[in-house]
């Protein structure tokens, strides 16, 4: 099929493998606030939970580049 079908299962595994991190820490602040009994709109930890978010996503980006690069010398396919 190619290497666009196999970079597209790459990124897919790399993608669900990562995104376990945001979905753990979201189901922590939802519990979190469900507890306090606050709403999204007056919770002070949800900027913080923003910032973490944020940092996230620029590792994200950055680790699959990485795994990106590594996999196509691997495979043969550098430009």
């Amino acid at each position: 099929y190619g290497d666009e079908v196999a970079f597209y299962f790459a990124w897919m595994g790399f993608l669900t493998k990562w995104l376990c991190f945001p979905g753990i820490m979201g189901l922590g602040a939802y519990c979190f606030r469900w507890y306090r009994e606050d709403d999204i709109d007056h919770d002070e930890y949800t900027p913080f939970y923003g910032l973490i978010t944020f940092v996230w996503a620029v590792a994200f980006v950055q680790f699959w580049d990485r795994a990106e690069n590594r996999w196509s010398y691997k495979w043969g396919t550098m430009m």
